[in-house]
């Protein structure tokens, strides 16, 4: 179902609230595209019609070099997006700041919420896509999904567990 840019922009918005982040909204190109930027993660989020994404995409790479870029059109599935969006935000050590920024039970219901915690192994895995260089990081982490996984445990063993997305590519 496709939305409206300004249903697309209130969508980001909402997410952007619930991962506790300060941001700033710009519009580069107004009624086509809005971006909202996540500076303490270097991070951009660019709302986007589907149609207009070459002409947004060359704006956004020679205006924001250097950022982590997630783009969203109004064709696209928020939910599958805001894992988009957390992933990047990870990737710039989000987890960590947010463990360190709200109430340790706060975490570990983020965490345990919606199999937050298996979301976060499978998209490792995905990434590290079964590369020697990262066996240990594979190991690790498929021993914790063979199992039912105990976010409890794992916190009390590694706190910081959770915290890192690997890149990708």
């Amino acid at each position: 179902m496709q939305m409206t840019m300004q249903q697309l922009e209130q969508e980001i918005a909402l997410a952007l609230n619930v991962f506790k982040v300060k941001h700033v909204k710009h519009e580069l190109i107004k009624g086509i595209s809005v971006q909202f930027m996540i500076e303490d993660f270097g991070v951009i989020i660019c709302g986007i019609n589907r149609t207009d994404y070459k002409l947004v995409d060359s704006i956004i790479d020679k205006s924001y070099e250097g950022w982590r870029k997630v783009y969203i059109t109004t064709y696209d599935d928020m939910t599958k997006k805001k894992l988009d969006i957390l992933w990047a935000l990870m990737q710039s050590g989000y987890m960590e700041w947010l463990r360190s920024n709200v109430p340790e039970n706060a975490f570990r219901n983020l965490i345990t919420r919606d199999n937050l915690a298996r979301q976060i192994i499978e998209q490792r895995l995905k990434v590290y896509n079964n590369k020697p260089k990262y066996k240990f990081y594979i190991d690790n982490n498929k021993q914790l999904l063979g199992s039912m996984i105990d976010v409890q445990y794992v916190l009390s063993m590694n706190p910081g567990f959770f915290d890192y997305m690997p890149e990708e590519g």
